[in-house]
């Protein structure tokens, strides 16, 4: 135990060794899916989930699967609030919140995909059920969840195109009729509120139902002295409810939820050490509301960036960003029985729809603000045929239908220093170089220099400020698909586990874009100062494709209190269409295929000394086809760029060591490399039309070691009563951010540990809870996501030598202090 401690404790260097000795000491943990019954062993007093990753009832130690398993009240003694904390605690887990919340990421094994475009997720999600097909679509709070599970690996089988790197498998909690009423609410730093309820009713003697809101606000935690504005706010309300009742002999469910989110996006800093002296002076310039011969000798007087430190929260730049963000769904799950065979049938309609207005450039000036509305209604149907387990062959079938309707509004104003200021400032410095080169006299060339900015301010005031870049996409998304798993008991210690999915994808759409303001549109005889940012294209799009995806695992069991698993698996994402206009048109280019995946993993499950459970995995994973966003300087284009095997090691361990004293332990070493990347994007400074080999590179959000460490010793007090502390560690190693694969040092960011503290008391019967809570304790400043600054090449923001550019950080929330209760009513 004092080990276990003192890891607790470590500093950052240490914690590569602490990792690695959970990795070969402990071995870890594989497991868990998709609905959750908590039981205890008395014995052992370790809590043992019950899944249905293979779409039956299994203990999770019985489930030859790479996976995580997280139930309610893991979630509540935590103090997790959404997905992106959850994601800390899995091993070769991570969620990335960027500009948006529609670019949440969500990647398993280092693999995920940006939701803020048309590309398919690595990892799908699943919510009772039901594939949400947008990662902005989980973003918010974790209220009335019964599981969380974390299938790692492709789950082309049973779960389809787009698990190609894993699952996450959310159910929410199902009317009990229990007649209870759950209360709670919370305050904390930077005006942090937040509250809920959830009645659970019998309605009579056959139907009972349930309903939980939620409510949440926060103040911002960074502050914008250009806009005067805090940064990072955020409202969150949500229903959910559901009902059970018969239908004949069957079960059904009926779910329906509402979320609204609100916020003004996430804190973007210049990253400091990324910043040369000349950029400070380009910004200058550019920004220099008046131009004077005097200033080419004593500098420009322009407002600049807040450069010195990313992580102190207070900025110099336009941040007049407004996010609305909602979704509902209504689902009917309906099970029956009948003979020796069980039957279930997921009906479901979901919409999203997210409207984002935002100041991308981040300085300290108003320069094409951008809108964005997205749009995704989504309807599915599946049925299940499952055997019963006499004997010892059983097996799971069904059949799937998809379909998904997804739009993608986005306009670009100009803005209100965009033509007069930054668009002047630059034809004037271009004019101005090209007749000092040329032999003209300084003043000749000033004075000429001015003229010629003056005429392009005018011209481009002469075209629309609001919508002058406007595109269209839109797309229609049909699959369908067949799939059939068994497993069968060669002996009493090993089965055989096969299945096979094949599906049929069929996806048509359009995309438009209309340059309005020639400004924007290339430079021609007739638009002399187009600047080239969008040109104006028009495409019909079409895509189709049809995969077998399969599985096979031998199992081997040889005790109660072991079990170890060899499984060979493939799945695949599937293809579609670039929906982001740029500087060229596209043509083909417009559409790309789908990713596909192998992969080979070996591991085992098993009880630890009496203690607990301890499991792990060793797997190699390789994708062909690689979907990588290559940036052409202006945005980025989809295309299947690469080879890329991802391959490591995942451990998870779940031990009471005495009756007061339980630890968790997870941890995962993942190495990543590209096999084949030869036409690559370049670094920024360079031309973007020359690709550079990244053959043998790590793929970017690939961090090489995490690490989760959480200790809680729980104790009676007076009557009736119990305290509890709760300590956390938790490490993430360095990695590359970025959206952008260039392989570029300066966007490699440090690895971080984080520290959180719980402190409370309870009755010991679970009716109620006060806690206080401090996450993020030490206030450790890390960047979630790293962009290179907008405009970089048109600003001059770039390094012809070195090919580096100046860089931005999303930040990391701060230090977070709070108080918590929570109330039950029986």
């Amino acid at each position: 135990m004092q080990n276990f401690q003192r890891r607790k404790q470590v500093q950052h260097n240490y914690t590569y060794m602490s990792a690695l000795s959970v990795i070969l000491v402990s071995g870890a943990a594989l497991g868990q899916a998709i609905d959750q019954i908590e039981e205890v062993d008395e014995a052992k007093q370790v809590e043992v989930i019950q899944v249905t990753a293979t779409r039956r009832t299994e203990s999770i130690q019985e489930v030859p699967i790479a996976m995580s398993a997280y139930g309610a009240d893991f979630i509540e003694r935590a103090g997790i609030t959404d997905m992106q904390e959850l994601g800390a605690y899995v091993p070769n887990l991570t969620l990335t919140r960027s500009s948006q919340v529609a670019s949440n990421r969500i990647a398993i094994r280092g693999v995920g995909t940006s939701g803020s475009n048309g590309l398919e997720p690595s990892v799908a999600v699943f919510i009772d059920g039901v594939y949400i097909p947008r990662p902005g679509a989980i973003v918010g709070k974790l209220e009335d969840i019964e599981a969380v599970e974390v299938l790692r690996g492709p789950q082309g089988t049973l779960f389809g195109r787009n698990a190609s790197m894993g699952a996450l498998n959310i159910r929410t909690a199902k009317a009990a009729g229990d007649n209870t009423t759950r209360v709670w609410a919370g305050i904390g730093s930077d005006s942090l509120r937040y509250g809920g309820v959830t009645l659970d009713r019998a309605l009579n003697e056959s139907v009972s139902g349930r309903m939980s809101m939620h409510y949440s606000k926060q103040d911002g935690f960074a502050y914008s002295e250009y806009s005067e504005t805090d940064i990072g706010r955020w409202q969150d309300i949500g229903v959910r409810g559901s009902l059970v009742f018969p239908i004949g002999k069957a079960d059904a469910s009926l779910r329906a939820d509402w979320k609204r989110i609100n916020n003004n996006g996430s804190a973007s800093s210049v990253i400091a050490d990324s910043v040369q002296p000349r950029y400070l002076s380009a910004i200058s310039f550019i920004l220099d509301p008046e131009i004077t011969p005097d200033k080419l000798v004593n500098g420009f007087t322009g407002p600049l960036p807040n450069v010195s430190n990313e992580f102190d929260r207070r900025l110099n730049q336009i941040h007049e960003d407004d996010a609305v963000d909602e979704q509902r769904g209504l689902s009917l799950d309906v099970a029956w029985d009948h003979g020796q065979y069980s039957y279930r049938s997921i009906t479901a309609m979901r919409k999203w729809n997210n409207f984002t207005y935002e100041t991308p450039i981040r300085l300290p000036a108003e320069l094409l603000p951008r809108v964005t509305d997205y749009a995704a209604q989504t309807f599915s149907q599946e049925l299940q045929l499952l055997s019963s387990f006499d004997g010892p062959f059983n097996y799971v079938a069904g059949l799937y239908y998809y379909q998904e309707s997804y739009d993608i509004d986005q306009w670009f104003n100009l803005g209100a220093d965009f033509c007069s200021l930054a668009l002047h400032n630059n034809v004037w410095n271009t004019v101005f170089r090209a007749n000092l080169s040329g032999g003209v006299d300084t003043a000749t060339a000033f004075g000429n220099a001015l003229n010629t900015a003056g005429a392009a301010a005018g011209a481009c005031l002469n075209g629309p400020q609001t919508q002058a870049i406007l595109s269209n996409f839109s797309q229609d998304v049909k699959s369908m698909s067949v799939f059939a798993q068994g497993t069968y008991d060669i002996t009493d210690q090993v089965s055989a586990i096969v299945g096979v999915r094949y599906t049929n994808d069929d996806k048509t759409g359009y995309f438009v874009n209309d340059v309005r303001n020639n400004i924007a549109g290339p430079r021609t005889a007739t638009n002399p100062f187009g600047i080239n940012l969008r040109v104006n294209e028009s495409s019909e799009l079409a895509f189709k494709d049809d995969q077998v995806t399969w599985l096979a695992t031998l199992r081997y069991a040889p005790t109660n209190d072991f079990m170890t698993f060899l499984t060979a698996s493939t799945g695949y994402k599937g293809g579609g269409f670039n929906t982001e206009s740029g500087s060229e048109v596209l043509g083909d280019k417009r559409v790309f295929d789908s990713e596909t995946v192998t992969n080979l993993e070996w591991g085992f499950k098993s009880w630890f000394l009496g203690l607990g459970t301890v499991n792990a995995t060793l797997f190699r994973t390789n994708l062909k086809n690689f979907q990588d966003r290559r940036f052409d300087g202006v945005t980025f284009v989809v295309l299947n760029a690469a080879e890329l095997r991802q391959q490591g090691v995942e451990v998870d361990a779940n031990l009471y060591a005495t009756n007061n004293l339980s630890v968790m332990l997870s941890g995962s070493y993942l190495d990543s490399k590209f096999l084949d990347y030869r036409d690559g994007t370049n670094l920024p400074g360079f031309p973007s039309n020359i690709q550079q080999d990244l053959t043998g590179t790590p793929n970017n959000f690939s961090p090489r070691w995490q690490f989760s460490n959480s200790m809680e010793w729980r104790d009676y007090f007076g009557q009736n009563k119990e305290w509890f502390v709760r300590g956390e560690y938790q490490y993430l190693g360095k990695r590359r951010p970025s959206g952008v694969t260039d392989n570029n040092p300066s966007t490699m960011r440090p690895g971080y540990g984080l520290v959180n503290l719980r402190l409370g008391i309870s009755d010991d019967l679970g009716a109620w809870d006060l806690t206080l809570f401090a996450k993020n304790l030490l206030d450790k400043g890390y960047c979630q996501a790293v962009t290179y600054q907008p405009l970089n090449t048109t600003l001059g923001l770039v390094d012809p030598t070195t090919g580096d550019s100046m860089a931005r950080c999303y930040q990391s929330q701060p230090r977070q202090l709070g108080l918590e209760f929570r109330y039950n009513f029986e």
